[in-house]
């Protein structure tokens, strides 16, 4: 087992060097710092400085390799806007994010498996349709908009929910509310159509055929087995989350990764961006090989390499 691990992240390291590049060239495409950072009657003198004090006065292949070289050291830089260092940026701002997208992922999980399990055995009843088609509804509506509605019926109009901030647990709500919409559409449509192809496998049959009851019939042979492209879209939808919802943390002012990326991005921020990205990249990384490990363990006939 740790040589499939050890194995696999080696794989990754092209991913992630290629991440890194790109992400290193595209954010300096934004801009210059410069022309945010410092007033626009900056002396000659001091615009110099300032590059030199960031890193900014060195060729841009230059800057990537130190970037890549500190890196490897655990050294990400630090902020061109605040000054402190870009790791412990992202240690202050991840906690917010890691519990944000635990209760989205927790109400997505516990509302959209059991939702689309109902569609998939009650194939077109009532039921099916209904679930599709809010399915439906719910991937077509825009997380901006969902939020915005929020805001101004609970916020606004109703005055009994926080729009804004983590202080409380009330401001939970409505933040993982709309993180939580855009996914339990998704894991409703992803648990019902694996139902479904599980449904019409022999050894389902067999199992009736020999009498076994339909309780038993679904826990142990088609629940287990339909799990595994669930698994697959909610390990691919948390690594999204803990890069930042952007979406959502703007809407509610939410102190996490997807914030800071924003604002960041706003600055020209160089060094918290492409820590940002890094960090993403870590983490769809890590997710993935989770994912990968669960799947063999709910299906033993799932061999990795």
């Amino acid at each position: 087992m740790l040589q499939l691990i050890g194995r696999r992240l080696v794989q990754t390291l092209p991913t992630l060097l290629g991440v890194t590049l790109l992400a290193f060239i595209l954010v300096r495409m934004t801009g210059d710092p410069v022309a945010t950072m410092l007033p626009p009657n900056a002396e000659p003198e001091e615009i110099d400085a300032f590059r030199e004090l960031n890193g900014l006065d060195q060729p841009v292949p230059i800057q990537y390799l130190r970037f890549l070289g500190n890196a490897v050291t655990g050294d990400l830089g630090n902020s061109i806007r605040y000054g402190d260092s870009v790791t412990s940026l992202i240690a202050d701002r991840l906690p917010a994010t890691l519990e944000l997208t635990v209760v989205a992922m927790t109400i997505a999980v516990l509302l959209g498996l059991p939702l689309g399990l109902l569609a998939g055995l009650r194939r077109g009843t009532w039921a099916d349709k209904a679930g599709r088609t809010f399915a439906l509804a719910g991937q077509a509506l825009p997380s901006f908009y969902l939020g915005l509605l929020l805001i101004i019926v609970f916020g606004v109009w109703l005055g009994i929910l926080p729009t804004t901030g983590n202080e409380s647990p009330k401001s939970f709500i409505l933040p993982s509310i709309t993180l939580a919409a855009a996914l339990i559409p998704l894991i409703m449509r992803v648990s019902r159509g694996s139902l479904l192809d599980v449904l019409r496998q022999d050894y389902v049959r067999t199992a009736r055929a020999k009498g076994t009851p339909e309780r038993r019939v679904l826990l142990t042979h088609m629940l287990r087995n339909s799990l595994i492209p669930v698994v697959t879209i909610v390990g691919m939808q948390l690594g999204a989350a803990l890069s930042g919802a952007v979406v959502t943390e703007t809407l509610f002012s939410w102190p996490g990764l997807g914030r800071l990326l924003v604002d960041s991005i706003s600055t020209r921020d160089y060094p918290v961006v492409q820590a940002i990205v890094v960090f993403a990249s870590g983490a769809f990384v890590l997710v993935n090989l989770c994912v990968d490990l669960i799947s063999a363990r709910i299906d033993p006939r799932i061999r990795l390499r």
